[in-house]
């Protein structure tokens, strides 16, 4: 089981090979004072830069207490959920390793055997769930890939 640093070192580490995933856009998860909004919508006169569309009014909710906030600050992006496509993109820097995914969920590899030694627990994707949502197994399994 991975500590909440090795976590947060996983999930910035497959951000880092999918930088989209950070962009100020619909569902994104941002911060607002001290608390979690999702980000849906900002005011008509975006222009792109962030730090000047950061100033703008930005409509939030707030899944916690189920509430829309405007307001014209954010303090931090989060970034939006990820998905196993951000996963996968992650993978591909792994020693010029392929990988795939069957129906079930499970993550091949046809180039190592010795990736084949792995559970197959650990290797399962639940595809009906976000990355957030996945088994302890399955983060020890990235983390090893991604992060040693």
């Amino acid at each position: 089981m991975l500590t909440p640093t090795q976590k947060q070192r996983l999930e910035e580490k497959v951000r880092e090979a999918v930088p989209e995933s950070m962009e100020l856009k619909f569902g994104c998860r941002v911060v607002r004072s001290t608390e979690e909004y999702i980000f849906l919508h900002m005011s008509d006169e975006m222009t792109g830069d962030i730090e000047k569309d950061m100033k703008q009014c930005a409509q939030l909710y707030c899944e916690k207490s189920d509430k829309i906030v405007f307001t014209t600050k954010i303090d931090k992006i989060l970034g939006r959920p990820l998905t196993l496509q951000d996963v996968l993109i992650g993978l591909q820097g792994v020693d010029n390793q392929r990988f795939w995914i069957s129906d079930r969920g499970e993550i091949l590899s046809p180039d190592d055997w010795e990736f084949r030694k792995i559970p197959m627990q650990g290797r399962i994707y639940d595809l009906t769930k976000d990355y957030h949502h996945q088994s302890d197994e399955f983060y020890t399994f990235l983390y090893e890939l991604l992060c040693k």
